[in-house]
């Protein structure tokens, strides 16, 4: 090989190398043009409802679920922009009992062994271990890195869910008396009972930038 092709090559490497690194970010969102608002979509913080109660209030989206979505600020700059969020340590409890226990769908391509593991919550915690929680499935990964934090307006609460929600839909001018609510996990203990000590501080560690940014603890 001579040396002006190797060397094309090798630019041409550093170049692509590059461009994927400045790729912008993506989230998963939901848009109405009509009321001009944009919803940060938070897996396992009331997404199913927060949907449902959109389309019951007659609210025409213009963006549903979209995923792997780049919202360019200048081009949305006069929508306003929300999320919901959750205490870490209970959220980890839902994906767990929604997407894991008892279930044999595999959602999260865990080997043999860890599926079998991943029965038991401590075991769940061990297979979160593995995982980078800024890329992965969005029922795991960070909460912040699935808003973008310097374009945003609101963040509503899970544990105030109803009034947050009220809050946001009084701003947006949407008019609406029902709650839609969906997937809600019967037979629920509260989520401290899924915990042992070493369980609390292995999540601590795991979630410790979600805890830092939105206030969290255990």
């Amino acid at each position: 090989m001579n040396l002006s092709r190797l060397k094309k090559q090798k630019i041409t490497g550093y170049y692509n190398r590059l461009r994927h690194f400045n790729q912008p970010k993506t989230y998963t969102i939901t848009i109405s043009d009509e009321y001009k608002f944009i919803w940060y979509q938070v897996a396992k913080v009331g997404t199913r409802t927060i949907l449902n109660t959109l389309k019951d209030s007659n609210v025409l989206l213009s963006r549903e679920d979209a995923y792997n979505n780049y919202v360019p600020a200048k081009v949305y700059k006069d929508y306003f922009k929300f999320a919901f969020i959750r205490n870490p340590f209970d959220r980890l409890v839902s994906c767990w009992l929604n997407k894991v226990y008892k279930r044999k769908d595999n959602r999260f391509k865990a080997s043999d062994e860890m599926l079998r593991n991943m029965q038991t919550f401590s075991g769940f915690i061990s297979f979160v271990e593995t995982l980078d929680l800024e890329t992965c499935d969005e029922h795991i990964r960070n909460q912040s890195s699935l808003i973008d934090l310097s374009n945003i307006n609101y963040i509503g609460r899970m544990e105030n869910f109803e009034e947050d929600l009220d809050e946001v839909f009084n701003i947006i001018g949407i008019k609406n008396n029902v709650l839609t609510v969906k997937n809600v996990t019967k037979s629920r203990k509260s989520y401290q009972e899924y915990y042992s000590e070493s369980d609390i501080k292995r999540v601590h560690q795991l979630y410790k930038k979600d805890i830092r940014i939105f206030g969290y603890q255990f």
